[in-house]
């Protein structure tokens, strides 16, 4: 090619520069054109040979390459260019060539010294900022419309650009950058993705504005979803949703969103460190919220919940108690409400509250109450007594709660075990002794039942407890009233869970004389512990006392088997002392035969023993 005066050169490229574009064929004619401008500067040495007319041509390259990459994508998609890129195509090539006449103009100034040098100084600082210009407004554009290896290293260069404050946020605002992020981020590889959220991750850093828009731009579904893919994706995401999790009307738009919760509770117990630090943070944001707080609760994170239940509201207690009673829980949710302290505000709640308060805590203690590590917490708050005095309240307002009252009382049988000592005494220490004595009189008899079981499992550790408290009564004076014909010492209901100190023994027999059947096993259990080894005359003495041996008598006639066998058990225990054999023994000896004759067979041979006593059967019969 021939070298043509730099003057030609100029010439054609103003007339190039002022030609029109109208279409797309005059738009690729323009790109030809400068493309053959541009090889002509190249091929002129001398003019190569100047540092700033260098930087000016290499610019114009950048710029045409661009076009042509345009072009090209355009061509093979066969969508019409946009107007508005084909001007900017335009004015950006326009530009350029701008530059290169700009740089030649100051070549040929004839000034020298320092002057010269600071204004080729400052025209080359001019071409630098132009290639940053243009660099930035590619790497919007390649985000924009670039594939995905395009898009992926306009990423690449925006996350520096971004990271290194090289662009302001109002250019971050006017090129609409999260928006744009948040559209491409659903159809995006994994490696775009994460990239795409450490972007986001870095604008939300700089101010709340990012944060507020970040939040209305429909785009948090899509970054939930995130939260269910890898390790990394997941914690970048977790992380981005923390810090927008600060601008209210993000964490509405986050708890909202189906299956997030459910989701940040996995990775709050998942093993990823950090992802599940953040996302105890970001649940706890979240909880601000009461809806948020149930479902973190149905999905088995249950502190929001049980901080609620100890300082929330009124309102607030009774929505937790009454979703926590309709929940179906686990085992080992029913564990966790406990150890993270769920069963003393719902006791409290019961205790102090109004009838809303009572019976949505008592539902929900009744939900927990059907776990054994559950009812020692329930014991330790005091919650049995007050149990106990519900079920002899005649308020018809309070009826309603006798159902679950009874219900937890139930299941919570094992206050009174014999082989936990420390459980009972916590028990006793709260008053249960003189309510369910009470309820052997005015409860149904079911209540009567069961109140009779608890007080007979009591009555059997009052000789250990009797023992062990007399090495410290040896210097202490004691009183008369204390003392107990049956355990032949001195005896207290709190201290040694005496029944006869209770009074517990009366309203038994009067169980026993009713024509009502239900109770008599229990009853005679409780009567039985009167007779154990080390005290069983002293018993069975305070047991003809109390006028019990007819009532005895008639239970083996009329009882159940397994009440037959009890009394016959205690009935041989009286019959020991000569007296009362004597004094009984004639109104007892035909039921004894009927028994023996027609009774259970297996309970011939107690009955042949006290038949043996009375001396109506020989030793060596075939009863024995």
């Amino acid at each position: 090619m021939e070298s043509r005066s730099f003057s030609e050169i100029t010439s054609e490229t103003d007339e190039a520069a002022s030609f029109r574009i109208e279409n797309f064929v005059e738009f690729s004619v323009f790109i030809e054109k400068s493309s053959s401008i541009l090889g002509e500067l190249k091929d002129n040495n001398k003019l190569m040979d100047t540092v700033v007319i260098r930087k000016s041509v290499e610019s114009l390259e950048t710029e045409l390459q661009r076009a042509k990459a345009l072009m090209g994508r355009v061509s093979h998609s066969r969508q019409p260019l946009k107007k508005q890129i084909e001007e900017e195509m335009t004015h950006d090539l326009g530009r350029s060539l701008g530059l290169v006449l700009f740089a030649k103009k100051t070549e040929q100034t004839e000034e020298t010294g320092e002057t010269e040098q600071t204004e080729e100084t400052e025209i080359e600082e001019e071409i630098v900022e132009e290639e940053i210009t243009l660099d930035i407004d590619d790497v919007v554009l390649q985000v924009k419309y670039g594939n995905d290896d395009e898009f992926k290293s306009a990423l690449s260069v925006l996350n520096v650009l971004i990271r290194d404050n090289t662009v302001t946020s109002e250019w971050v605002s006017e090129e609409g950058v999260i928006p744009i992020l948040f559209n491409r981020l659903g159809s995006s590889k994994p490696d775009n993705r994460i990239t795409i959220i450490q972007i986001l991750r870095s604008l939300a850093s700089q101010n709340d504005e990012n944060k507020e828009k970040m939040a209305e731009t429909g785009g948090l579904t899509t970054l939930v979803k995130s939260l269910a893919r890898d390790v990394e994706e997941q914690r970048e995401a977790v992380g981005l949703l923390l810090s927008l999790s600060e601008v209210s009307a993000a964490r509405r738009r986050i708890g909202r969103i189906q299956g997030c919760i459910i989701v940040l509770v996995a990775i709050l117990n998942g093993d990823e460190p950090v992802a599940s630090d953040d996302a105890g943070k970001l649940l706890n944001a979240l909880s601000s919220n009461t809806q948020n707080a149930l479902h973190m609760a149905e999905a088995g994170y249950f502190k929001p919940l049980v901080h609620y239940l100890k300082e929330g509201s009124d309102m607030s207690k009774i929505l937790m108690a009454t979703a926590l009673s309709r929940m179906e829980l686990t085992d080992q949710c029913k564990a966790s409400l406990g150890s993270d302290g769920a069963i003393k505000p719902l006791v409290k709640m019961f205790q102090g509250g109004k009838l809303e308060a009572k019976l949505s805590s008592l539902s929900a203690l009744q939900n927990l109450s059907s776990l054994k590590e559950n009812i020692q917490h329930l014991i330790t708050t005091g919650i049995v007594s007050s149990l106990l005095q519900l079920l002899f309240s005649v308020t018809s307002v309070l009826m309603t709660l006798r159902e679950p009252a009874s219900a937890i009382l139930r299941k919570n049988s094992r206050f009174t075990v014999p082989s936990d000592k420390k459980l009972q005494r916590n028990s006793v220490e709260q008053g249960v002794i003189p309510l369910l004595v009470k309820l052997l009189s005015n409860g149904s008899t079911v209540a009567k039942t069961r109140a009779a079981v608890a007080l007979s499992q009591l009555s059997q550790n009052t000789m250990s407890l009797q023992k062990s408290k007399t090495s410290r009564w040896l210097c202490v004076s004691r009183s008369t009233d204390a003392f107990c014909e049956v355990h032949d010492s001195h005896c207290t209901v709190k201290g040694t869970f005496c029944l006869v100190k209770a009074g517990a023994i009366s309203p038994m027999i009067q169980i026993l004389e009713r024509n009502e059947r239900g109770s008599d096993e229990a009853v005679l259990g409780v009567l039985a512990t009167l007779l154990q080894d080390e005290i069983w005359e002293n018993g069975s003495n305070y047991i003809v006392k109390m006028s019990a041996v007819q009532t005895i008598i008639k239970i083996i006639e009329q009882g159940t088997v397994k009440a037959q066998e009890k009394a016959l058990w205690i009935l041989e225990r009286i019959f020991r002392v000569e007296a009362h054999r004597e004094m009984f023994g004639e109104s007892a000896q035909v039921v004894l035969i009927d028994m023996a004759q027609t009774g259970d067979p297996k309970l011939k041979s107690m009955t042949a023993k006290i038949l043996a006593q009375l001396e109506l059967l020989q030793p060596q019969s075939s009863y024995f």
